[in-house]
C-alpha cells in the first residue's frame, strides 16, 4: 500500500517507521506470550515504542490492558516510571503500585502539562483515589497549564458520581477554591457544562449545581468572553436540546441569575436564544419549522416566556421578539 507525500510515493508499510509498535500491538491484543518474546530481544532502558497519539508502552499498558502484569514487566525493563504517574490515578491498584516505586510521586508535577498527581486524581479517579493522594501531598494550590487546580479539574472527570463525591470533599477541605477559574475564565459550572463525557440531562449535575451555589459559588460569574452559565449552556445547545436547556433555565432563573448580563458581543440571554434558533433552522420554511415545532419548539417558547416573566424587556428586545414572530408562519408563537 502506498501514499503520496512530497511528490514521491513512499511505502506506508515501512518497518522502520516510528509507529512500528509490535510490543504495543501485543499488549492491545492481550497476547502476553508474544509480548514476553518480544521483550527478550530488547535491551533494558531502551523500550521506546510510541503510538501515533504519542502514547508510550507504559501508558498503553495502563490505559488499554487493565492488567498489572504488563506494567510490572515494563518496569522491570526500566521504562521511565514517571510516564505512568498521572495515568495511574485512574485505578487505585495502579496508583498504589506506582507509589511503592517512588516517594516523590505525591509531589510530582508533569513538566509538559504542569499537572500534579492530585489534579490528575481529581480528573481521572474516584474519591478513594483522591483521598489516597490528598493525605500524602502538600500541592493543594497547584494549577496546570490551563490554570486548573484540583477543584476545577474535578469538573473534567468522566463520571458524574465521582465529580459529586470529590467536589464535596474538596469544598469541605479547600472552600477558598470555589470561585477560582481556568485560563479562559470559566468557573466550575462552566467547565462541567463543557464536559462532553457527562450527559446533558445527567441528574447528578443538577445536584452539583445546587450544592455549589448553596456553598457560595457566584451565580452571575462571567468568563473572559463575558458569558455566564446560561450563555455557556446556550453555546452547547443543538436542535434536540431545548428541553434540557429549559430545565436549567428554570433552575437558574429561580436561583436569581441576572438575565440582563451581556457578553463581549453586547448580547444578552434573549438575543442569544433568538440568534441560536435562527442559526439552527430556517424559520421562513414551513417544512423545517414544522419539524422543529413538533419536537422542541414548546421548550424554546417556555424559555422565552420565562425571560419575559422575569426580566423587564427593553424596547430593542421587544422589537426582536416582534421580528421573530414575523419570520415564522404561525401566529401567537410566543
Amino acid at each position: 500500500m502506498t501514499s503520496y507525500l512530497d511528490d514521491e510515493y513512499v511505502s506506508s508499510d515501512n518497518s522502520d517507521s516510528i509507529y512500528d509498535t509490535p510490543l504495543i500491538d501485543a499488549m492491545i491484543d492481550n497476547n502476553y506470550e508474544t509480548f514476553l518474546e518480544l521483550l527478550k530481544d530488547r535491551e533494558k532502558n531502551n523500550i521506546n515504542e510510541i503510538t501515533e497519539l504519542g502514547e508510550t508502552c507504559l501508558q498503553v499498558a495502563i490505559l488499554q490492558t487493565c492488567d498489572m502484569k504488563y506494567i510490572k514487566k515494563l518496569i522491570e525493563y526500566e521504562v521511565d516510571a514517571e510516564e505512568g504517574y498521572l495515568l495511574s490515578t485512574s485505578n487505585i491498584i495502579y496508583l498504589k503500585y506506582f507509589t511503592e516505586l517512588s516517594d516523590d510521586i505525591y509531589n510530582y508535577i508533569c513538566p509538559t502539562t504542569q499537572q500534579s498527581l492530585l489534579i490528575a486524581a481529581c480528573m481521572n479517579g474516584s474519591l478513594n483515589t483522591v483521598l489516597y493522594v490528598f493525605d500524602k501531598t502538600h500541592l493543594y494550590e497547584e494549577v496546570d497549564y490551563n490554570n486548573m487546580n484540583c477543584f476545577l479539574a474535578t469538573a473534567m472527570n468522566k463520571n458524574s458520581n465521582n465529580i459529586f463525591e470529590i467536589m464535596g470533599f474538596l469544598i469541605n477541605k479547600l472552600n477558598h477554591l470555589i470561585n477560582t477559574t481556568d485560563k479562559n475564565g470559566n468557573n466550575f459550572l462552566q467547565i462541567l457544562e463543557n464536559n462532553i463525557n457527562i450527559e446533558k440531562n445527567d441528574k447528578i449535575k443538577t445536584i452539583i449545581f445546587k450544592f455549589l451555589i448553596d456553598k457560595g459559588l457566584r451565580l452571575n460569574h462571567q468568563n473572559k468572553q463575558g458569558k455566564n452559565i446560561l450563555m455557556t449552556i446556550l453555546e452547547n445547545t443543538m436542535k434536540k436540546d431545548w428541553k434540557y436547556c429549559y430545565d436549567y433555565f428554570l433552575f437558574f432563573i429561580k436561583q436569581g441569575i441576572d438575565l440582563s448580563t451581556k457578553d463581549e458581543n453586547n448580547m444578552n440571554i434573549l438575543e442569544l436564544c433568538l440568534e441560536i434558533v435562527n442559526t439552527q433552522i430556517d424559520l421562513t420554511s414551513k417544512s423545517q419549522f414544522s419539524i422543529f415545532k413538533n419536537n422542541e419548539f414548546q421548550y424554546f417558547r417556555k424559555i422565552i416566556n420565562l425571560i419575559i416573566e422575569y426580566k423587564n424587556l427593553e424596547n430593542q428586545e421587544k422589537k426582536l421578539l416582534k421580528n421573530f414572530k414575523q419570520k415564522v408562519t404561525l401566529n401567537n408563537l410566543i
